[in-house]
């Protein structure tokens, strides 16, 4: 697994009812099929079929991916930039990607500079994400 997937898969909503691998799937006809054991609708705190989410650990997944994420674009960008290849060290018989390195290393600029700004967006949301989470059950948590 990459770290990236390891970052994006480890917080994610337990379920208290078992796992159930064909719950929603395609059955070939373009239709889903239900899961064969659905959670019951009773609810209430550890009910079954009850969603438990953690918005510390929704919170901590948005800090994670700027940290290790954020952390790998930088360091691939400061390389790129210590490089500084320069026409010279092409031959002349390689004069064509002379002429395309400058291009490829303007685009690689540009879309590292996307990726920080929609890394910084995911952060953000997930972090509003897990204030609502928070809102909600506090909201909804009944007290005597």
């Amino acid at each position: 697994m990459s770290r990236i997937e390891d970052l994006l898969n480890r917080s994610t909503p337990v379920r208290n009812t078992g796992s159930n691998s064909n719950a929603g799937r395609s059955s070939g006809n373009g239709q889903s099929t239900p899961p064969s054991n659905p959670p019951s609708t009773n609810g209430g705190a550890g009910g079954e079929g009850q969603i438990e989410h953690e918005p510390e650990a929704i919170q901590k997944l948005g800090e994670n991916i700027e940290e290790h994420v954020g952390k790998l674009i930088e360091q691939a960008h400061k390389s790129l930039e210590e490089a500084k290849i320069s026409e010279d060290a092409f031959s002349t018989s390689g004069w064509i990607l002379a002429a395309a390195y400058p291009g490829a290393q303007e685009f690689f600029v540009m879309d590292a500079e996307s990726k920080h700004k929609h890394m910084d967006t995911v952060k953000a949301k997930l972090t509003n994400t897990a204030k609502h989470w928070r809102e909600a059950e506090h909201k909804s948590t009944v007290r005597a």
